[in-house]
Protein backbone atom coordinates (compact mmCIF):
# COMPACT_ATOMS: atom_id res chain seq x y z
CA UNK A 1 0.00 0.00 0.00
CA UNK A 2 1.38 3.05 -0.90
CA UNK A 3 -0.40 6.32 1.32
CA UNK A 4 -0.18 9.89 0.66
CA UNK A 5 -1.91 12.13 3.29
CA UNK A 6 -1.86 15.63 4.65
CA UNK A 7 -2.61 17.23 1.43
CA UNK A 8 0.80 16.21 -0.64
CA UNK A 9 -0.63 15.86 -3.24
CA UNK A 10 -2.62 19.36 -3.81
CA UNK A 11 0.71 21.26 -2.29
CA UNK A 12 2.50 19.96 -5.61
CA UNK A 13 2.32 23.78 -7.71
CA UNK A 14 1.28 22.22 -10.90
CA UNK A 15 -0.80 19.41 -12.62
CA UNK A 16 2.31 17.97 -13.97
CA UNK A 17 3.67 17.38 -10.89
CA UNK A 18 0.76 15.89 -9.44
CA UNK A 19 0.15 13.60 -12.32
CA UNK A 20 3.92 12.64 -12.03
CA UNK A 21 3.66 11.73 -8.21
CA UNK A 22 0.22 9.29 -8.62
CA UNK A 23 2.42 7.76 -11.72
CA UNK A 24 5.55 7.22 -9.26
CA UNK A 25 3.05 6.03 -6.32
CA UNK A 26 0.93 3.31 -8.96
CA UNK A 27 4.78 2.34 -10.41
CA UNK A 28 5.42 1.30 -6.19
CA UNK A 29 1.91 -0.12 -5.82
CA UNK A 30 2.35 -2.44 -8.78
CA UNK A 31 1.44 -5.05 -9.48
CA UNK A 32 -1.57 -5.49 -6.81
CA UNK A 33 -1.01 -2.90 -4.85
CA UNK A 34 -3.44 -0.38 -3.08
CA UNK A 35 -2.90 3.80 -3.50
CA UNK A 36 -4.51 5.66 -0.48
CA UNK A 37 -4.75 9.36 -1.21
CA UNK A 38 -6.13 12.10 0.93
CA UNK A 39 -6.76 15.81 -0.34
CA UNK A 40 -8.64 18.66 0.64
CA UNK A 41 -12.66 19.32 -0.86
CA UNK A 42 -12.56 22.06 -2.78
CA UNK A 43 -16.35 22.11 -2.03
CA UNK A 44 -15.22 23.56 1.33
CA UNK A 45 -12.37 26.14 -0.05
CA UNK A 46 -14.46 29.03 0.29
CA UNK A 47 -16.09 28.84 3.60
CA UNK A 48 -13.86 26.40 5.37
CA UNK A 49 -10.48 26.60 3.96
CA UNK A 50 -10.11 30.81 3.40
CA UNK A 51 -11.96 31.81 6.02
CA UNK A 52 -11.74 29.36 9.32
CA UNK A 53 -8.63 26.94 8.17
CA UNK A 54 -6.32 29.14 6.86
CA UNK A 55 -7.72 32.33 8.13
CA UNK A 56 -7.85 31.56 11.27
CA UNK A 57 -5.53 27.82 12.17
CA UNK A 58 -2.88 28.27 10.37
CA UNK A 59 -2.04 31.77 9.55
CA UNK A 60 0.58 32.50 11.91
CA UNK A 61 2.80 29.21 10.11
CA UNK A 62 2.03 29.53 6.89
CA UNK A 63 1.74 33.71 6.42
CA UNK A 64 -0.64 35.81 4.78
CA UNK A 65 -3.04 34.33 2.27
CA UNK A 66 -2.26 35.92 -0.91
CA UNK A 67 -5.16 34.98 -3.50
CA UNK A 68 -6.49 35.86 -6.73
CA UNK A 69 -9.85 35.76 -8.07
CA UNK A 70 -9.11 33.28 -10.45
CA UNK A 71 -7.10 31.01 -7.75
CA UNK A 72 -10.60 30.98 -5.93
CA UNK A 73 -12.44 29.66 -8.64
CA UNK A 74 -9.65 26.97 -8.97
CA UNK A 75 -9.54 26.49 -5.19
CA UNK A 76 -6.30 26.95 -5.29
CA UNK A 77 -4.48 29.10 -2.17
CA UNK A 78 -1.42 30.79 -1.94
CA UNK A 79 0.47 32.01 0.91
CA UNK A 80 3.42 34.87 1.58
CA UNK A 81 5.63 32.47 2.91
CA UNK A 82 5.08 29.93 -0.40
CA UNK A 83 2.62 27.82 0.80
CA UNK A 84 0.67 26.49 -2.24
CA UNK A 85 -2.90 24.60 -1.83
CA UNK A 86 -4.93 23.35 -4.18
CA UNK A 87 -8.02 21.60 -3.25
CA UNK A 88 -10.10 19.08 -5.64
CA UNK A 89 -13.17 18.21 -6.88
CA UNK A 90 -14.31 14.90 -7.54
CA UNK A 91 -13.83 16.09 -11.72
CA UNK A 92 -10.10 17.19 -10.54
CA UNK A 93 -9.53 13.78 -9.21
CA UNK A 94 -11.00 12.27 -12.18
CA UNK A 95 -8.80 13.99 -14.69
CA UNK A 96 -5.51 13.39 -12.26
CA UNK A 97 -5.53 9.85 -12.10
CA UNK A 98 -6.80 9.25 -16.10
CA UNK A 99 -3.27 11.22 -16.83
CA UNK A 100 -1.42 8.67 -14.49
CA UNK A 101 -2.95 5.79 -16.30
CA UNK A 102 -4.76 4.96 -13.37
CA UNK A 103 -7.86 2.84 -14.34
CA UNK A 104 -9.43 1.81 -10.88
CA UNK A 105 -10.17 4.13 -8.30
CA UNK A 106 -12.64 4.79 -5.93
CA UNK A 107 -12.90 8.70 -4.76
CA UNK A 108 -15.09 8.64 -1.73
CA UNK A 109 -15.96 11.92 -0.17
CA UNK A 110 -18.53 13.58 2.71
CA UNK A 111 -21.52 11.13 1.35
CA UNK A 112 -19.68 8.08 1.27
CA UNK A 113 -17.76 8.32 4.32
CA UNK A 114 -18.41 6.82 7.63
CA UNK A 115 -17.07 8.38 11.31
CA UNK A 116 -15.20 5.16 12.34
CA UNK A 117 -15.53 5.85 15.62
CA UNK A 118 -16.92 8.70 18.21
CA UNK A 119 -14.97 10.18 21.10
CA UNK A 120 -16.53 11.15 24.15
CA UNK A 121 -15.12 13.08 27.09
CA UNK A 122 -14.21 10.96 30.12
Amino acid sequence: MVVCTFQTLGNQKNTDLQVDMLKSMKRLAMPNGTILVSVFNKKLFKDFGLKKFYGREVKRTVGEIMISKQDEENAILRTSKGVYSKWFSKDDLDDLFKRAKISKYKIMDEKSLRPLGIMKNV
